[in-house]
């Protein structure tokens, strides 16, 4: 048991650094030593190949990583059934990696179907929410942005009404509705969603750095649409600054949006 733990806390470190081939081959050494103990069907074999589909997507696997969710759905249907917490986890899983694939249509059918399920179990308001904003992004990529916005709006409210409108939980769906308004080409209304995501992360104490960086992304990118590209060389240049400084932290922060940071904090605004 103590080398198990031993190699699913290295799998983990290693997914945190980036790491990304390395914490697959770990996760492979763990999964088998779990299979051979409980069983191929057990269900914390489903949730360490929910971590492995991580790590694969995360190196790019984008195939492999859904086929890989596939599976440990498959697992957990059988052993825990489909109206459960940790079925509802990997059908969320599902959805971000059918998103992150480029096919928005399954990635909102994946949302819809973990929200369902969450419906069904009594899952907390705020947890609801964050569903709801998951099939709003689905929406936004398919390019209806009426229904996207609406979507993000009420599950705002929904998490202002349990934790208060300066929470960094409602920060996430400022950050959502500035992506929202940039797709209508309202730069104002884009700035101020992402400004005030950003100062809600700034004042909401120790986060995931890549969370405060995507709020920055917006803003910077929104800023030169208004006309202020020294601003957003600043904002850019702050984004960069917290990448320097938080390495791991920021491990998720996608190499489309660092370009992007680089180019307007470089180019004084040049958005590309």
């Amino acid at each position: 048991m103590a080398v198990a733990a031993a190699r699913t806390e290295l799998a983990q470190a290693l997914a945190q650094l980036g790491r990304t081939r390395e914490a697959v081959t770990q996760w492979d050494s763990v999964i088998a030593a779990v299979a051979r103990r409980q069983g191929p069907r057990a269900v914390q074999v489903a949730t360490f190949m929910q971590a492995r589909a991580r790590a694969r997507l995360a190196d790019g696997d984008l195939a492999g990583g859904e086929a890989e969710l596939r599976r440990a759905l498959a697992i957990l249907d059988d052993s825990v059934g489909p109206s459960t917490v940790p079925y509802a986890h990997a059908l969320l899983g599902l959805g971000h990696a059918r998103l992150a694939a480029g096919r928005p249509a399954a990635a909102e059918s994946s949302y819809r179907a973990a929200l369902a399920v969450s419906a069904r179990i009594g899952a907390n308001a705020v947890e609801v929410a964050n569903l709801e904003g998951d099939v709003a992004m689905a929406r936004l990529a398919q390019g209806d942005v009426a229904a996207a916005e609406s979507l993000v709006v009420h599950a705002r409210a929904r998490k202002v009404a349990h934790l208060g409108a300066d929470d960094p939980e409602v920060a996430d769906d400022d950050v959502k509705l500035g992506a929202i308004a940039l797709a209508r080409a309202d730069h104002a209304a884009a700035e101020a969603h992402f400004a005030r995501a950003a100062a809600a992360y700034a004042a909401g104490g120790p986060l995931p750095a890549w969370r405060v960086v995507q709020a920055l992304d917006g803003l910077a990118h929104a800023q030169p649409l208004r006309g202020r590209p020294a601003d957003a060389r600043t904002t850019a240049t702050r984004a960069r600054t917290l990448m320097a400084r938080d390495v791991d932290g920021t491990r998720r922060v996608t190499v489309a949006v660092r370009v992007r940071l680089d180019s307007l904090a470089g180019a004084g605004g040049a958005s590309p």
